[in-house]
């Protein structure tokens, strides 16, 4: 059966609460979805997988697909240093100049150094 109108609104109002309360949502007056935030871990395993797929140090950081998550270039950086504290890669820039170098040459070998490291 369907919802009467009173019930869809409750579920509505209660699903929009419950992510005000999660931090899913932004916005005062206008409200938008939240979009997660990616764990470095995940941008250390993306970075390699797009060098593994050939792209520089420079073209990582700025690459599109980034874009489509939501960073920026600033926002990649941060997310590298975050990484390189964690150990699981080596991220440097200075500059137009960028050296990226991981701990493992593979995308399972990170992996591991990511459970090894945790």
């Amino acid at each position: 059966t369907r919802w009467s109108p009173g019930v869809a609104a409750r579920v509505a109002r209660g699903t929009l609460a419950a992510l005000r309360d999660y931090g899913h949502l932004q916005g005062t007056q206008r409200k938008t979805l939240a979009r997660p935030a990616m764990p470095p871990f995940a941008a250390a395993f993306m970075a390699l997988h797009r060098r593994l797929r050939g792209l520089g140090p420079a073209r990582i950081v700025h690459d599109p697909l980034w874009q489509r998550l939501g960073l920026d270039g600033r926002g990649v950086e941060h997310l590298l240093f975050e990484a390189h504290a964690h150990g699981w890669l080596e991220y440097r820039a200075a500059g137009s100049a960028t050296r990226l170098e991981f701990a493992a040459p593979t995308l399972e070998g990170l992996v591991d150094v990511f459970v090894e490291r945790r």
